[in-house]
């Protein structure tokens, strides 16, 4: 190998690293300046809203006496409620947490080797735009919670408002019922003094009158009487002035009369006074009888003055009881309305944690679109960019080209040893193959892909066989024991116990492996290790080699079962394991298509025998194509590949 080989230098012009300095946030030089990177932008922190008031309720004592329904709000709704402002808040802090990180993503370090195929500028866009649609949808998604719990408030707000009415019905209803109750009892009152003063004053009177009409009757019969007498005075006086025999007949007629009259006042006086008992009788008894209806009536009265005086004490009470309800309803509507003012506060509070969302919202909207205008004019500018970039890596690629073909041409000449070596693929599904046949003699085999040949040793044809085993050590205890598919084409040699010797030591190598993989675990291990040498003489004679296949194996009733497959040939081929024993490649198949065979994708590797190439006139032609071929395979569409060039 020359390891005098010019540096490549980057092709990459200023123009497109001053587009990924504007796209990556950070600032993109040369290989050979220093990178600065740019200050990262600072968070923009929302103000915390106040913390919540806790809620009060009614106790279940006063629920239990106003037997009426109390609005309460539970603990879970006040932490659900101190949750989404909570929420809200964190939202909009991690809105602009993501928006700083999503700036200070596109900052990191320049790497000289970058290059404009690694389509980081594209990933980059991608993931901001990505992320400022996270950001919008959670903005979005925080609006979305935030309308609801503002209509949970307004909700809530409407049933305490309906609560609070249905509290203030409940109270005026009460106090109603309380000035009923006590009109009630003071219209008892005033009915039960009325019927007493009543019936006190109809006996007074009743009494008054009996006594005045007896008083009046005794006056007119003692008026009549002293009448009487005086007229009887006046006759006798007048008798006594006329003493003659008239006057003395008129004295005896009028003593007659007087004593007639006398004994008629009598039997008057004894009519009246029986008159007077009979009407006085008369009078007892109706007053008896009166007295008797009247203390009936006033038992009556007393009976319903009891009952009313029960009734008046369980009034009372019951107004007593109305009172303690009042107290606790008016207790009850105090803590409403707290809770009131409390949930307005709460609304307040949303309504300016909305607006402020979005107004976020709004701003964010106008960064997107300013930082998607930007995009658009920095995916001109990459398009632009890119398109340069792909011609000059055409016109350095075939440059490249040239000078490795130069260069191989100088290593062929010096006669020495080539080896060379890659994993193989597992999902190359395409048999097809294009060629450019730009000389009879020299033909290209065109496969896509973006991973370059790293293995390349050239050994001087005088080391040993171990020697040029231990430059292939690395690369096969890392990738053949590790049951990776892998090639190893060695190019040049002029002995047949070369590869056998080469295929030995891997063989010790694996059965060292897997006996320390049988130790460790229980597998089930199959390694197909093959080898395949083209050899061409002038005489045409072809030498092939033996095939060399190891099975180790180890298994039990329950085993995890794993297949290990590793090959080493002297010269790379992908084919399926089934097809492989069933195909048989010779060299009068045209080199690339033996090739392109021998590359094509499958899952293991297996023996490949190409037998005659009676159609070579030439020794060396056909390993000259193939190793030219191999040399000028950029890459291939392999995960990871390790490869070279050739040499004869």
């Amino acid at each position: 190998m020359n390891n005098n080989r010019l540096p490549i230098t980057s092709t990459r012009p200023e123009k497109i690293r001053r587009v990924l300095s504007d796209l990556n946030g950070q600032e993109i030089h040369s290989p050979h300046h220093h990178t600065h990177k740019l200050k990262e932008p600072t968070q923009n922190m929302l103000q915390a809203p106040p913390k919540i008031a806790s809620f009060t309720s009614l106790s279940q004592n006063e629920q239990r006496k106003s037997k009426l329904p109390v609005f309460t709000m539970s603990k879970a709704k006040r932490e659900e409620l101190r949750a989404m402002i909570s929420g809200a808040q964190s939202e909009a802090i991690g809105s602009a947490s993501e928006a700083a990180a999503a700036a200070r993503s596109r900052s990191k370090e320049n790497n000289p080797n970058y290059s404009m195929q690694d389509p980081e500028a594209i990933k980059i866009r991608k993931e901001i735009e990505m992320k400022l649609q996270r950001m919008i949808e959670k903005e979005q998604e925080s609006l979305h919670d935030l309308e609801n719990f503002i209509r949970d408030s307004r909700a809530d707000c409407q049933n305490l408002s309906k609560k609070m009415s249905m509290l203030e019905v409940a109270i005026r209803t009460a106090k109603n019922q309380h000035h009923q109750n006590e009109s009630t009892i003071a219209t008892l009152d005033d009915k039960l003094y009325l019927q007493t003063q009543k019936i006190n004053s109809t006996k007074i009177h009743e009494a008054k009158m009996s006594t005045f009409k007896i008083q009046e009757e005794q006056n007119i019969i003692m008026r009549e009487l002293d009448d009487m007498k005086l007229l009887l005075e006046e006759q006798l006086k007048h008798a006594e002035n006329y003493k003659d025999e008239e006057s003395d007949k008129e004295m005896i007629r009028m003593e007659e009369e007087m004593v007639q009259l006398g004994y008629t006042l009598k039997i008057l006086d004894d009519s009246n006074q029986d008159r007077l008992k009979k009407h006085k009788a008369e009078l007892e008894s109706k007053f008896q009888v009166y007295i008797k209806e009247q203390e009936l009536k006033n038992e009556q009265l007393t009976k319903n003055y009891e009952t009313k005086t029960v009734e008046l004490d369980k009034i009372r009470d019951k107004l007593e009881h109305v009172r303690a309800q009042m107290k606790g309803l008016d207790s009850a509507l105090l803590r409403v309305q707290d809770e009131i003012k409390e949930v307005e506060y709460l609304k307040q509070n949303s309504l300016s944690i909305e607006s402020h969302l979005l107004q976020e919202i709004e701003r964010l909207k106008l960064e997107e679109g300013k930082r998607q205008a930007y995009l658009e004019k920095t995916q001109d500018q990459y398009n632009d960019a890119d398109n340069h970039y792909q011609m000059t890596m055409h016109r350095y690629t075939k440059e490249q080209t040239i000078r490795r073909k130069i260069e191989n041409s100088i290593e062929e000449l010096e006669s020495k040893l080539r080896v060379y070596a890659r994993i193989l693929g597992n999902d190359i599904k395409s048999n097809r193959i294009s060629f450019e046949f730009d000389h009879e003699l020299h033909q290209s085999l065109t496969v896509p892909g973006t991973d370059p040949f790293v293995v390349n040793k050239v050994i001087p044809l005088h080391s040993s066989n171990h020697d040029t085993y231990k430059e292939l050590e690395v690369f096969i205890q890392k990738n053949i024991t590790n049951a990776i598919n892998t090639s190893v084409v060695v190019v040049g040699f002029e002995t047949p116990y070369f590869i056998e010797d080469l295929i030995d030591e891997v063989k010790n190598l694996l059965e060292s492996k897997f006996t320390e993989l049988k130790i460790k675990y229980h597998v089930e291990t199959l390694n197909h290790l093959t080898t395949f040498a083209i050899k061409l003489e002038r005489n045409g004679r072809p030498y092939e080699t033996r095939l060399n296949i190891m099975n180790l194996t180890s298994s039990t009733a329950n085993a995890l079962k794993d297949t290990l497959q590793s090959i080493v040939s002297t010269l790379s081929k992908v084919q399926n394991c089934e097809l492989s024993r069933e195909t048989d490649i010779n060299a009068n198949l045209p080199s690339m298509e033996m090739l392109h065979r021998l590359y094509s994708g499958s899952k293991c590797l297996s023996l490949l025998t190409v037998k005659d190439d009676q159609a070579v006139d030439d020794v060396n032609i056909k390993i000259l194509e193939i190793g030219n071929i191999i040399s000028r395979i950029e890459a291939l569409p392999l995960k990871r590949m390790y490869a070279a060039g050739r040499e004869t």
